[in-house]
């Protein structure tokens, strides 16, 4: 299986770019070759081809969960972008979370009980045209949360009352906050997904970060949508497109090598925010 170290310094060879835009922010990877260039070929789940030669391998499967680990990271870096091309932290958007009183560990449940809150919310107010962004989120003792993401189509301010919003859930809290803290929505709400505080009382004490991936059952799909809700898709794109876009936020550089060390790729990637490049 392939490893990954980040490098010192990017070498000259990267000559092909693919960019992904989601709202202001903007995500560029440099590759010494495109992935489809990349010198093995997949199969299917069982078999790979290395190109170079034609050889067929079967891929070395394991039992621990560092695959599915690395499903749900990709999954967060997926609904990072969805959540930075849809929403702004204007007034027409709410961050809503939905709690149990018990210990709710019920994964079947939790997805039955969402779709009944939400028929019932829009049945009690028909005038508003919605779209949301729907996460699951699972806590150390066991028990699940909601997170919701939701907009007004009419970009009118959305507002409904927090004792319609109790009624309607009926299950325990409901708690909602405005998305203007942010100019990177994306990142703050998954990095609250992400991590688990070491003081749930007291977050100034920091963060474990990523531990929440590991309470996610193995191929679990951790977030859901609403028909409409943009999904930002990485595009080909000619070097001169990432020119003028100022100093990057972040950037990484990582090379992929084999099993023996030989280099296979390299990436660089980068990140901009265009509201911190006004």
């Amino acid at each position: 299986m392939a490893k990954k170290r980040v490098l010192a310094e990017v070498t000259r060879e990267l000559k092909d770019v693919k960019m992904r835009r989601s709202g202001n922010i903007i995500e560029v990877r440099k590759y010494a070759s495109l992935p489809w260039d990349f010198p093995v070929e997949r199969i299917n789940l069982e078999l790979y081809m290395i190109k170079s030669t034609g050889e067929v391998k079967e891929y070395q499967h394991t039992d621990n969960r560092s695959e599915s680990l690395g499903e749900l990271a990709r999954s967060f870096d997926r609904l990072r972008s969805i959540l930075n091309a849809n929403f702004r932290g204007h007034e027409s958007e709410i961050w809503v979370t939905l709690t149990y009183r018990e210990n709710m560990q019920d994964q079947k449940r939790l997805y039955e009980d969402r779709k009944n809150f939400w028929k019932r919310l829009l049945y009690e107010y028909p005038d508003l045209d919605l779209q949301y962004v729907s996460i699951a989120e699972p806590q150390e003792r066991g028990a699940w949360h909601l997170h919701e993401v939701w907009k007004r189509l009419d970009g009118k301010p959305l507002y409904i009352k927090q004792s319609d919003l109790l009624r309607i859930w009926g299950h325990g809290g409901v708690f909602v906050k405005r998305l203007d803290c942010s100019d990177n929505i994306g990142a703050y709400l998954t990095a609250y997904l992400y991590n688990i505080p070491n003081d749930e009382n007291d977050q100034s004490k920091g963060f474990k970060k990523g531990a929440r991936l590991h309470l996610y059952p193995a191929g679990m799909n951790l977030y859901r949508t609403s028909k409409g809700i943009v999904k930002p898709d990485w595009q080909k794109v000619n070097k001169k497109a990432v020119d003028g876009l100022g100093q990057p936020i972040y950037s990484k550089a990582v090379e992929i090598v084999d099993d023996a060390g030989e280099h296979l790729q390299t990436i660089l990637y980068e990140q901009y925010n265009t509201k911190r490049q006004l």
